[in-house]
């Protein structure tokens, strides 16, 4: 390899332009992320990227080709549709390696389908040489070894007003466009450092942050030629009342004060009603604006038939045609998983998609859920539990999430969130299910959510009931579980094997699950006990109130199943689980694309 060698990043400006280019980057960075490569210890030669076949030499620790092997062995190269012009190749070498297992370095190729010429060829090799970010043996360990992951903190204002730009620069009919997000980061006239001055925090391959809005940026590409967004097609793209990129179009306020108060609309009054927010019809964060239309004037007729819509559902299908049409197109922003390969966009609500009955229904299938109490101190210490949920057909992992996620004493939280991405799906709109609750039209059921109003001392006879409850439901569950973070069975592997005749982890690990459960149910046991005793001596404080909370919602869903037939209690968990993500037409949200 050259003397110098280059990091991921820096690599990724030594390929050409063009979408060639973004196929192989793209397919690279999956690599690196699905197999969890430490990127300081990647190394890229400090030359241009070849096209038409010669080859480009890059290099990892042997650590992490085995970790590139494993995944490539269960994994073989992305399958490109059959229509597709090109394809992905993956070869290893020596020639006397007759299986991937012996693989000294491996070949990955983008190939013309139709002529098998060679586009793209690159070498990933071993090598020894010292991680990025360290200098000599004796300095590093005095330094503290590799570059420590960087911290950057971001609000979700900024993230969406990145997010904005990176979308405005490529759909943009007049913006200028960058080759990489670094180079758009880098220059003043973007903006996007006055956003967030620090966004670029070192080394950039371990910024989450940083990978995410990456992502975006080489994953965009990717949406245009899949005809989910059009390339330099729109004008105006509208964040907020202080994102607004052409004052004549602040479609944001329009839209939601015609949904929400019906302002400048003819909406009938029960359509008023029926949302409070805008949010809760329609989570797009922002809106792309093809105002010049096709033919001229289209945008202007969009809204003044929206304007003249007597109901939710007229808009609703109003919206869906702009945005069929590239008129006007919502969008719903999520932090993704830091490669353009995992950008994912999904389409919501539009025409046919998502009609009542085609929704999968869901299945609890384990709670976590830890009653641990400290007897010195006399408080609880948990203060996050989870309903893990499974969609039947697609049969992915979901978590209901409530918990306490501030300092201070609040009410708790309630947030579903799919199991390996990083955000969150959507909040439990509140007023809906209570609405929903009370349709039911049975008794024993609570008709508010638990908050930290609801108890001001001990009260025997409820909580004798609510365990009650609970307690039953917890049974009927597939698997209770406490959770990573318990404290119900704390020692470490050196203590333990002291004593232990079998020493191995495996063993461990079988002991410490058998004790956290035992303990578990034991201080479940006494629950009502130690309840008493902390208010006792606190009274009402973060270390009970929040226990109280999460087993006042447990009740919530106890009492539902003891209340409810078998098919009422799936299907009201059902809607719950869609009506935080916005989707189903039942249900009159509006259309919008997610892009996470």
């Amino acid at each position: 390899m050259a003397e110098k060698t280059l990091t991921w990043v820096e690599t990724k400006k030594k390929f050409p332009a063009g979408a060639d280019s973004s196929m192989m980057q793209s397919w690279l960075s999956d690599l690196w992320k699905r197999s969890a490569t430490d990127l300081t210890k990647f190394f890229g030669m400090d030359t241009a990227v070849p096209k038409g076949g010669k080859q480009y030499v890059m290099a990892v620790h042997q650590s992490e080709f085995s970790k590139i092997k494993k995944v490539l062995s269960g994994n073989r190269p992305p399958t490109l549709p059959k229509t597709a012009s090109k394809k992905y190749e993956v070869y290893w070498g020596p020639v006397a390696a007759n299986t991937m297992s012996s693989a000294k370095e491996f070949f990955f190729l983008l190939v013309d389908a139709k002529t098998e010429n060679l586009i793209i060829k690159i070498k990933l090799i071993i090598t020894g040489k010292q991680p990025h970010g360290t200098q000599s043996t004796t300095k590093s360990k005095k330094a503290g070894g590799a570059k420590k992951k960087p911290t950057v903190t971001i609000s979700t204002a900024q993230q969406e007003a990145v997010t904005l730009l990176i979308v405005q620069q490529i759909l943009n009919k007049g913006t200028k466009h960058y080759d990489t997000f670094e180079d758009m980061y880098n220059d003043p006239k973007s903006g996007l450092k006055k956003i967030h001055s620090k966004l670029n925090a070192k080394p950039l391959e371990l910024n989450d942050w940083w990978q995410s809005f990456n992502a975006q940026f080489e994953g965009i590409p990717a949406l245009v030629t899949k005809k989910k967004l059009k390339a330099d097609h729109y004008e105006v793209f509208n964040l907020d009342g202080t994102g607004v990129t052409d004052k004549q179009h602040n479609f944001m306020k329009f839209i939601s004060d015609l949904i929400t108060k019906g302002t400048g609309g003819s909406l009938d009054e029960a359509s008023i009603k029926m949302f409070a927010k805008k949010d809760s019809w329609n989570p797009a964060d922002i809106w792309l604006l093809d105002t010049e239309g096709n033919p001229k004037g289209t945008y202007d007729k969009i809204k003044t038939k929206l304007e003249l819509a007597n109901t939710i559902a007229e808009i609703n299908l109003i919206m869906q045609q702009a945005y069929r049409d590239k008129i006007i197109k919502g969008i719903s922003l999520k932090k993704n998983r830091g490669t353009a390969a995992q950008l994912i966009f999904e389409e919501v609500n539009l025409f046919n998609m998502h009609m009542k009955g085609t929704l999968p229904d869901v299945e609890i299938i384990e709670i976590q859920f830890d009653p641990h109490y400290n007897e010195s101190t006399k408080v609880f210490s948990s203060v996050t539990s989870t309903i893990i949920l499974r969609e039947k057909t697609s049969k992915k992992l979901y978590n209901l999430a409530f918990r306490s996620n501030q300092t201070a004493l609040n009410n708790i939280t309630f947030e579903f969130k799919e199991q390996g991405m990083p955000a969150q799906l959507g909040k439990i709109p509140k007023d809906r299910m209570l609405q929903a609750i009370s349709n039911l039209k049975v008794t024993g059921v609570p008709k508010k959510f638990p908050a930290v109003s609801d108890h001001t001392d001990y009260k025997k006879a409820h909580w004798n009931k609510v365990t009650r409850q609970v307690n039953s439901f917890l049974g009927k569950i597939p698997k209770w579980d406490v959770g990573g973070k318990s404290n119900q069975y704390k020692i470490t592997y050196a203590v333990w094997r002291k004593t232990a005749i079998v020493k191995t982890a495996e063993e461990f690990k079988k002991h410490k699950a058998a004790k956290t459960s035992e303990n578990k149910a034991a201080s479940w046991k006494v629950f009502n006990k130690n309840l008493e005793a902390s208010i006792k001596k606190h009274g009402i404080i973060k270390g009970n109130s929040i226990m109280m909370q999460m087993v006042d919602f447990l009740y919530l869903f106890a009492a539902l199943q003891n209340n409810t037939s078998k098919a009422q209690f799936t299907k009201f968990l059902s809607n719950l689980f869609y009506w935080a993500q916005k989707k189903g037409q039942e249900w009159q949200f509006g259309p919008f694309g997610k892009m996470a």
